[in-house]
């Protein structure tokens, strides 16, 4: 199991610090002065099994690369990388991070979904996540 959780990754997208806030997983303290300074997290689940924060960028434009630079890394690093994309009412973007993993990798499959309610509500309209799956 352990080494299946290092060859496994996930990297969060958050457009707003809004839904962080509701969900309670962000002080409204935090999300003020977040918001403020425009900063976005990119979160990710650590091998314990936590989400964690993977970076943090101030712009939307600046956390879109930087999570699909954040997933491109991880993937060099694992044997035969699959990807697997999710959103929340952002299939452009989502089509743009598959886009952008192709150049990279040259790998057509890449599976895009919409993302489930339970994540939806933490990340909000307009999120999205990479998965990076590699072999051990």
């Amino acid at each position: 199991l352990k080494i299946a959780a290092d060859n496994v990754k996930i990297f969060i997208s958050i457009p707003t610090l809004k839904y962080l806030m509701r969900s309670g997983r962000l002080s409204k303290t935090k999300g003020f002065l977040g918001t403020l300074l425009n900063l976005k997290p990119i979160m990710t689940v650590s091998p314990d099994g936590y989400i964690v924060e993977a970076a943090k960028v101030i712009g939307q434009k600046r956390v879109i690369h930087k999570t699909v630079d954040l997933a491109i890394q991880f993937a060099k690093n694992v044997k035969n990388p699959r990807f697997g994309i999710t959103h929340v009412a952002a299939p452009e973007l989502a089509q743009w991070y598959g886009y952008k993993i192709r150049n990279v990798f040259n790998y057509s499959k890449i599976m895009i979904s919409e993302a489930s309610p339970a994540l939806s509500v933490h990340i909000g309209i307009g999120g999205a996540a990479i998965a990076v799956l590699g072999d051990s």
